[in-house]
């Protein structure tokens, strides 16, 4: 008896998974509909005018006086985010060394993030798509294999449609979500890399002015900047309260 009731309730339990399965596929692929369209206006809108060629926007940098480095970065063929980030690193080249690199470490990981985010979506697709395709797919057997035993071959054929059109789906989308991560993670990785090879010359070109001695640009605040500023206020912060506890414990001693 107890037996047959836990077994009735798992039967149940796994029966009633089916429609939430079926609706987590079709959001699924309506999400990997939305990617497809997302990376062929990205590709149309951005993509293809990244045309950039790191080696002479370097050279540009390094054969430019100071105050034009900008003026390089702006008209070189970049995607705007790395237009954003790499102007504000110019802006604020008379910084010291410390708070520039952090700045530019700062500009560099929001990027990473921004463009992992979209990368995220489409590897989560691809990894969970097949394994609700496979729920869909087994959840009905179980009522068809009954149903073919006394003979009904309308539940038979409506349960095998079901488990045949929710593994199509799951393995479709699984099979599109791997092909756009692979898509994006080339177009990101190349991104990363000129990204990193210009900050580090818009770096080293500030290095050598502040060597040279000549006034250079600073004091753009920005998000990365009041972020760096919150950063060494709650240091601040952190130091007195230490200080004080410290001298507390010296007067009481």
């Amino acid at each position: 008896m107890f037996e047959d009731t836990l077994t009735l309730v798992l039967h149940q339990g796994s029966q009633s998974l089916l429609l939430p399965v079926v609706g987590v596929l079709v959001l699924l692929v309506l999400a990997i509909v939305f990617c497809v369209g997302e990376t062929i206006v990205e590709y149309f809108s951005e993509r293809r005018y990244f045309k950039v060629n790191h080696l002479q926007v370097v050279a540009d940098m390094h054969d430019a006086d100071y105050e034009d480095i900008r003026d390089v970065i702006t008209h070189a063929a970049l995607l705007r985010p790395q237009i954003r980030s790499l102007c504000r690193i110019a802006d604020n080249m008379g910084l010291p060394d410390d708070e520039l690199f952090a700045i530019a470490s700062i500009e560099l990981e929001r990027t990473d993030r921004f463009y992992e985010r979209r990368v995220n979506i489409t590897d989560t697709v691809a990894k969970i798509a097949p394994m609700f395709g496979l729920m869909g797919t087994l959840i009905p057997l179980g009522p068809g294999i009954v149903a073919m035993g006394q003979g009904d071959v309308s539940q038979l054929s409506s349960s095998l449609l079901i488990a045949f059109d929710t593994t199509v789906a799951g393995l479709i989308t699984a099979a599109v979500a791997l092909v756009i991560s692979r898509i994006h993670k080339t177009w990101y990785g190349q991104y990363h890399t000129v990204m990193q090879a210009l900050m580090s010359c818009v770096l080293e070109e500030a290095a050598q002015a502040r060597d040279a001695g000549l006034q250079l640009p600073y004091g753009s605040v920005g998000p990365e900047l009041e972020e760096l500023q919150q950063a060494e206020k709650g240091a601040l912060k952190s130091t007195g309260r230490l200080r004080r506890a410290r001298a507390a414990e010296g007067s009481a001693s």
